[in-house]
Formats: C-alpha cells, sequence, structure tokens
C-alpha cells in the first residue's frame, strides 16, 4: 500500500542526491517531488522526483560512484531489491548494455562512517539501455534500519562501459534552507569531534553567531547565506580557506567566494573563501510537507553549487504472503465460551426487536452517536448506522451528531449487555453466540508482518473476543472486547526461530524449539479461559488452559497494515468497560510499532512439569 507525503507532515531526515555528476547546461524544468510508503514498514518506499525536466549528464563508472543516499531511514525495511535512474547507456557501449554492479553501504546514524560489515552487493549485474530510464538491481535481502544512514553507489564490469548518461533533476533548496539558528548545529559528518561544527548565516544578517554561548569569531555579515563551518581547533572561529580546493568535497563541504582580498601590501589570501556545507536542513521539530529535507553532499565544481536530486525505490519483501504459513492454532480451554471473532460482532449486533437498548452503540461523552440497529438511525435521530466500516481516522459524512469529524481515544463501542442492561454477563455469551454463528464473523485472525527496531520481521496474528471474563489474577478483570495477540519471528531464511504470547499487559518470547506446533510449522496457543491470556503450552495453575476445548486449526487470515481496514486507524476503545483495550495500532508504544522491542528476551518456555 502506498502513502503520499505530499500533503502530510512527515517526521523523518531523507534524500537522495547526487555524487561526482557532471550535468549539460540546458535549461531546466523543476520536478515534483513524491515520496510514499513512509508510514507503513511493509510498504516500498519510492522517492520520485519526477519523470521528465531532469539535466542529463554524464557520470565515470569505473570505480565505485553514489548515485543515491539516504540521509536517514524513516521506519525500518527489510528490502529485496533497489530501483534508481534515470541511466542509460552510450552508443559506444556493447549492444548488450553491459553490466553493472550496485552496491548499497550502511553509515552511523550520528557520523558519516562506514560501518563495518555493512556492504551489500547486487546479485544482479544489470544492463542498461540506450535511452534514460530505470535500472533495477536485486540484492540479498537486507535489513535497513530506521535513523541510519546509506548509499547506493554504482560501478561498471566492464572497461568498455565506464561512462554512463544520468539524468537528474534540481532540489527544491527553498524549501529545505535551515532558517535563522540561534546556535551552532554538530556537523553530522563530524559529529565524532567536537572540533567541528557548523552555523546558518544569512548574508547581510549581523548578529555574530555563537556556538554553545561563545560568540564566533572571523565573522563578517557579508558572508555567504548557508551553513558555514566553524572550526574550533584552537578557536571557535568560521573556517575560511586559500583556494576552493581547501574545503573537502568528501564530507560534502563546498568553497563560496566569498571577497576579493585587499591589494597589497596589505592582502592575503586566507579568507578568501568560505566553506559552507551543502545539506540544508530544516529542524526536525518543524517537518516539511513533501518529506524532502536536505540534498546530498556533492562536489561544486562539477554540480556548480547546486544540490541534486536522483530516483530510488526499495522494493520491500512480501511477508504478508508468509501469514498463512505459520498462522498459528488455536486450543481452548474445556470452559471457555468466547472464540475469536471479527471485531465487528461488536458493532453490528442488534438483537431486532425494535427496542433501542438492544443494539450496540458508538458512544461519546455526550452519548451515543451511531448505532447497529438502522430503525433508530437517520434525520432527525443525531445517530448514524453504526458498522464496522463506519471506525475510522474520521467518521463518514452522514446525519449523526458526529457525522464528518475526527475519532477520539474517549469514543467507545458499547454492547448491549452493559452495566445497565438487564441481561447481565448471560448476555454477553448470548449475544456472541449469536454472531458467531453467522457467516463472515466466526474465526478471525487479523495479520501483519511487522519490523522490528533491530530489523527483525515478525508476523504479527491479532485475536479479538467479544467479552473478557475474570481471573485470579487481575480479580474481576472482565471487561467489552478484548484484543489478544501471537507474533511469530522469523530468521534470515524466513523461517519461524521465535514466538511471543500476550498475557495480561506482559509477554512470554520462547524459542522455536520450545513451542508445541501443528503440521510442524503452526505454532499452539493454548487459550486461558475467560481472561483469553495465550500459552506456550497447557496449564493448570493461575490461568487455566487445558487444552481441551474446542480447536481452531483453520483460522481465516485477514490481512491488516497501518490503514487498512480504516477500522485500523480508528483510536477508541473496544468497549464501554473501564478496561476495555484500543485496538492493535493504538496498543503502547511497541506492540505494533516496535514488535522486538515488546517481545524483549527470549525466556525458559519449559512446559510445567
Amino acid at each position: 500500500m502506498v502513502y503520499l507525503s505530499v500533503v502530510r507532515r512527515s517526521y523523518w531526515i531523507l534524500l537522495v542526491g547526487v555524487v561526482g555528476a557532471v550535468l549539460a547546461p540546458s535549461p531546466v524544468a523543476q520536478a515534483a517531488t513524491v515520496v510514499s510508503g513512509d508510514r507503513d514498514t511493509g510498504a516500498p518506499l519510492v522517492i520520485d522526483p519526477g519523470v521528465s525536466g531532469g539535466e542529463v549528464g554524464t557520470l565515470g563508472v569505473s570505480s565505485p560512484k553514489i548515485v543515491g543516499l539516504i540521509r536517514r531511514m524513516p521506519v525500518t525495511k527489510r528490502v529485496e531489491a533497489v530501483t534508481i535512474g534515470n541511466f542509460h547507456r552510450f552508443e559506444d557501449c556493447p549492444a548488450g548494455g553491459g553490466s553493472y554492479t550496485l552496491t548499497l553501504k550502511r553509515y552511523a546514524s550520528d557520523r558519516w562512517v562506514d560501518q563495518e560489515g555493512s556492504h551489500v552487493e547486487s546479485t544482479s549485474h544489470s544492463a542498461m539501455s540506450t535511452s534514460p530510464g530505470r535500472v533495477r538491481f536485486e540484492l540479498p535481502d537486507t535489513t535497513l534500519v530506521k535513523d541510519k544512514a546509506y548509499t547506493f553507489s554504482l560501478k561498471s564490469n566492464f572497461n568498455s562501459c565506464t561512462v554512463v548518461g544520468w539524468e537528474t533533476w534540481p532540489h527544491n533548496q527553498a524549501q529545505v534552507d535551515g532558517g535563522p539558528q540561534p546556535d551552532c548545529a554538530n556537523a553530522w559528518e563530524f559529529a565524532a569531534s567536537i572540533n567541528y561544527m557548523r552555523v546558518w548565516h544569512v548574508k547581510g544578517q549581523n548578529e555574530a553567531p555563537t556556538c554553545f554561548g561563545a560568540t564566533v569569531r572571523n565573522f563578517d555579515p557579508s558572508m555567504p547565506t548557508g551553513w558555514l563551518l566553524v572550526n574550533n581547533s584552537h578557536t571557535m572561529e568560521i573556517q575560511a580557506q586559500t583556494s576552493p580546493g581547501d574545503c573537502s568535497a568528501s564530507y560534502g563541504l563546498a568553497a563560496q567566494a566569498w571577497r576579493t582580498p585587499p591589494a597589497p601590501p596589505y592582502g592575503y589570501q586566507y579568507d578568501r573563501y568560505i566553506c559552507t556545507f551543502n545539506q540544508y536542513t530544516a529542524p526536525e521539530s518543524e517537518p516539511l510537507a513533501d518529506g524532502w529535507y536536505s540534498a546530498s553532499q556533492f562536489e561544486a565544481p562539477q554540480t556548480d553549487g547546486k544540490p541534486r536530486d536522483t530516483y530510488l525505490q526499495l522494493h520491500t519483501i512480501d511477508y504478508d504472503a508468509l501469514l498463512p504459513d505459520f498462522a498459528p492454532t488455536l486450543f481452548y480451554d474445556t470452559d471457555e465460551l468466547f472464540r475469536a471473532i471479527s471485531p465487528g460482532a461488536a458493532t453490528d449486533y442488534y438483537s431486532g426487536g425494535g427496542v433501542e437498548g438492544d443494539s450496540n452503540q458508538l458512544k461519546d461523552a455526550a452519548g451515543a452517536f451511531a448505532i447497529a440497529d438502522p430503525i433508530f438511525t437517520g434525520l432527525g435521530s443525531g445517530r448514524d448506522l453504526l458498522t464496522l466500516g463506519y471506525l475510522g481516522e474520521r467518521y463518514p459524512a452522514g446525519s449523526g451528531r458526529r457525522s464528518g469529524q475526527l475519532a477520539d481515544s474517549g469514543d467507545q463501542v458499547s454492547e448491549r449487555s452493559g452495566s445497565d442492561s438487564p441481561h447481565g454477563d448471560d448476555g454477553y455469551i448470548e449475544e456472541h453466540l449469536e454472531m458467531h454463528a453467522r457467516a463472515g464473523y466466526p474465526n478471525r485472525l487479523y495479520s501483519r508482518a511487522g519490523i522490528g527496531g533491530n530489523g527483525k520481521v515478525w508476523l504479527q496474528y491479532w485475536i479479538f473476543y467479544y467479552w473478557d471474563g475474570p481471573n485470579s489474577i487481575l480479580g474481576d478483570g472482565s471487561h467489552e472486547g478484548d484484543w489478544e495477540m501471537v507474533q511469530v519471528g522469523l530468521d534470515s531464511l524466513q523461517q519461524p526461530d521465535t514466538v511471543a504470547f500476550a498475557q495480561h499487559g506482559h509477554v512470554q518470547h520462547c524459542d522455536w524449539d520450545q513451542v508445541e506446533t501443528a503440521w510442524g510449522t503452526h505454532p499452539k496457543v493454548f487459550v486461558a479461559d475467560d481472561s483469553h491470556a495465550s500459552l506456550p503450552h497447557a496449564s493448570s495453575g493461575s490461568d487455566d488452559a487445558d487444552g481441551e476445548g474446542a480447536q481452531l486449526l483453520y483460522p481465516t487470515i485477514e490481512p491488516i497494515d497501518a490503514t487498512s481496514p480504516s477500522w485500523i486507524a480508528w483510536p477508541g476503545k473496544w468497549g464501554d468497560s473501564d478496561t476495555s483495550p484500543p485496538g492493535p495500532y493504538f496498543q503502547g508504544a511497541t506492540k505494533w510499532h516496535d514488535p522486538s522491542a515488546w517481545a524483549g528476551p527470549v525466556t525458559d518456555c519449559s512446559p510445567d512439569p
């Protein structure tokens, strides 16, 4: 699924840029920037500065040359291929298109230092057409980790095809200028040392910059606009040089002419050039709408001092295809009456007797604003028809009191047999059994592939129960609606190696060889009576889970992601009890968003003696 961030604020720093290109001096049409796949870890990440209007230059690739740079990954992704562009071969290259290799390198998140063991070379050696186009490179399955930096370097495998044509687009520098800054910022390339910093200056601005409270020396208001290099090796001062070459392009620095030195005998060449960073970074607290924060490091003489953008796409692995292969099987306790069911049971139930109180409803502090029984909806009622599809980040347009408004975490689905109902707890059983007998509701698992902050892939299986009963650990603990979850961790060969079981707000993380399985690939989950805690083995302790009741061996797997179905984005509570839970996406900081952090370390999961 693709999410465009051109119209939404985006909290990440990502860029694609140019190193070492010689650009043709042709007119340039500003290309639109398209960024997609930035929210859901399972969606491909596409950086597309445009399909036309770029400048075509040449790039020598006899040795690896950086053709793409991700300054900071917004989320962790597992990828199997990378597409870059636009490139083309020249006529003197063999008709087969030559052969090229792409190398991916990871760098530390806080400084531009190559990390050991982080090189990944493409397994395919792609050819190029004589027409500009995108080139795809297959990779070994590789994890690109959130907040890490990556480069993509292109190299020819033949001596006769060492120069390629390369189309690039102008970076929207006006959108990414850092603006006046009150103090220095650590230059990320030099973060390992406090000797080098950078400070933002606008030409003509008279206030002398400061770094950590100290006034920066060698400053003049006429210095050029940009991030100026501050050298604190001996004294904190703006770095100026004798010649352009003294500003190291390998660190993303470029020299800008500042002033002509006075004539002898007073003149010196010392302060003729100012070293400036060619990254223009907006403050992270004020992200740009289109997701582009800065332009790549580049060598100013080859790009005329102008940042450039290129096309890059990460092709994520389709882990959703594995969800049925490792889906858990559920073994209920002998006394358990509730079974896995669609959350639509909570939104859709009504008795049909024409009694308003015999219908499930959607409420806020002011009362019901949607109801499952259609005879109580429509103009004048102030209530819309409640269905599972009605729930989302925003309620649909209609005639209800909250129609078209954003949903709120205080909104809650209220089941018929609530505290004011004469039906009592037996009513929940009656409602559940009726909905479980309807087609489309029973035996549902809601599944997704998620990637932990450490790069590990997890297959999550979310289970909804209509009602949660009391248990010995939580005291009464009963509440309307109950979301449980089991997740299967995959190794580098996409085979299961661990399983994490949700239990009463805690987790039990087990090695695969300590988990019971059905058919060798489907973990057995022993569901505790009433509480529905997920256990790796049968238990007769505080959680009764004898596994001798009903069995769910062939669940219906329904895929979910961050925005689909719409009810995933609904922030309310799935019940009107004090302890009724929110939906999967809103369960804590890590359960959905960093499955590895939620699972924690593996523990001993040997069965009870």
